[in-house]
């Protein structure tokens, strides 16, 4: 029997975490569609959150916001939208960032 979670951290690049199942290991858009998502070293920084729905086409345009300015001590909640992508995005990260994004998928209904 396999666990009711997964979880996986990240370092940005270009100040950007994007994830799909290659990068994470699982698919988002199956069993595992709860997620929480943290960011730390920020460094006075902020996040933002997107995901890509089934049907769209792949590209950032498509991208759907979710959270907007959270801070390093905040947890994003995506509880049960299947998607196809997380994008977690940096802005203003202070000059000793060394930001670190995790993302962690619960089974839907646990």
């Amino acid at each position: 029997m396999s666990a009711g979670y997964k979880s996986k951290t990240f370092e940005p690049v270009q100040n950007a975490v994007k994830v799909g199942p290659d990068e994470l290991g699982w698919s988002p858009d199956n069993i595992y569609r709860d997620h929480q998502i943290t960011c730390l070293g920020l460094d006075g920084g902020t996040f933002a959150v997107k995901v890509l729905l089934p049907g769209e086409d792949g590209t950032d345009a498509n991208l759907r916001t979710l959270e907007t300015g959270k801070a390093q001590a905040d947890i994003v909640k995506v509880t049960g939208l299947i998607v196809m992508r997380i994008v977690v995005e940096i802005s203003n990260p202070g000059q000793n960032a060394a930001p670190k994004v995790t993302i962690t998928s619960v089974i839907h209904g646990l």
